[in-house]
């Protein structure tokens, strides 16, 4: 029997080519998500959720700063008994914020 987990990623050096809030779309933004995830295990759901965000992302046509993979990681994924009544598994979309350089 499948366990629920919520897992949250993040990214950075995204290029969205979309508006954000009047920022640049060709500057590197970061991303945070959260995936709702049914699986036998954290290691499995953490799979399941990167997948999902890597299928968003590129339906989106965002690309990268290099033009290679796009850069995520796993921030956190819980266990949980029930996911939130308004979410729709796997869950979708992303909070966007500005990726500044040291020198700023």
């Amino acid at each position: 029997m499948s366990n629920k987990y919520v897992v949250e990623v993040e990214g950075r050096d995204v290029l969205t080519h979309f508006d954000i809030d009047g920022f640049d779309p060709n500057e590197p933004f970061g991303f945070l998500t959260t995936r709702y995830v049914l699986a036998d295990t954290a290691e499995l759901a953490a799979d399941a959720a990167m997948l999902s965000v890597n299928q968003e992302l590129r339906s989106m046509g965002v690309s990268t700063l290099e033009g290679g993979p796009l850069v995520m990681w796993i921030n956190e994924v819980e266990q949980v008994e029930t996911f939130p009544a308004d979410v729709t598994p796997p869950g979708s979309g992303f909070g966007w914020f500005p990726q500044r350089s040291d020198a700023e």
